[in-house]
């Protein structure tokens, strides 16, 4: 099944605590720059490695390449949106500006913004001290684990305990980061949406979560590289609580991507 350009077909209501918060909102156009994308994605009932031949697609930058197992996917994002809430920002990376049950994106719920923009300040800080010059400070990052949310997971299992942290490469001190992938165009009858159960994302730069913020600078939400382990919690065996191996690698899929753009307030009322 081919999905790198995504269906333009209607689907149902979703049923995800990640991607609740943003269906009430409109869809004022917001501009940035990313990529969402994985060699091999596998979605019940919908995406999974065919035994055909190799089928066509166009790649981010408008070219043709051939996948083998026509399981490969790119979203191709052109609508970026943040929602602020005291010290939480939820990000909407997505194809399309229309309401997140009839598209296909990626969620995005970062907590701890303030701990985490306190982290990435003191990385430039270092950084200049030790020789560097302004704009190679700015491409320093920190990187923070990535975790299924808590209370997603199936019936009767327990609570997944935190995610592994490599305190020399991330910042263990926050709440994990929260990424979802939605494929409500892609895959309209199904309702579907993977979590990430396990990964990491790197920010060289957060919004700092005030929507009248006046500098651009602060405004700038920036995620050089994310790679996270995607999957439905319910494909995990009973009782196993949900972390990066409880899913078998067979339901499981490799994402990467990255994202660039500016918080933009909407008009007249949208909060993005």
């Amino acid at each position: 099944m081919r999905l790198n350009q995504p269906f333009y077909r209607k689907s149902g209501l979703l049923g995800c605590l990640l991607i609740a918060a943003f269906t009430a909102f409109g869809c004022s156009l917001g501009s940035g720059e990313g990529q969402v994308h994985s060699d091999a994605l596998y979605a019940k009932d919908c995406i999974y490695p065919s035994q055909g031949p190799a089928c066509e697609y166009q790649t981010a930058n408008g070219q043709v390449a051939y996948d083998e197992g026509c399981d490969n996917y790119d979203l191709l994002p052109d609508f970026f949106a943040a929602v602020p809430s005291e010290d939480t920002i939820q990000m909407r990376i997505q194809r399309g500006t229309d309401l997140t049950e009839l598209s296909d994106g990626l969620a995005v719920l970062v907590t701890d913004v303030n701990a985490i923009r306190d982290a990435i300040k003191a990385k430039r800080d270092e950084a200049i001290k030790n020789g560097a010059t302004e704009d190679e400070a700015l491409e320093t990052y920190v990187e923070v684990p990535v975790a299924i949310p808590y209370g997603v997971q199936p019936p009767g299992a327990p609570d997944p305990s935190p995610p592994p942290c490599d305190a020399t490469t991330q910042l263990c001190t926050v709440n994990p980061v929260a990424i979802a992938l939605y494929l409500q165009k892609s895959c309209h009858n199904q309702n579907t949406v993977l979590y990430a159960v396990g990964g990491f994302i790197r920010f060289s730069s957060l919004f700092s979560g005030d929507p009248v913020e006046s500098s651009a600078a602060e405004k700038l939400n920036h995620a050089p590289y994310f790679e996270v382990i995607i999957g439905d919690p319910r494909n995990a065996p009973p009782g196993v609580p949900i972390g990066p191996d409880s899913i078998p690698p067979e339901f499981s899929s490799k994402l990467t991507g990255n994202f660039r753009f500016y918080f933009e307030r909407g008009k007249p009322a949208q909060p993005f």
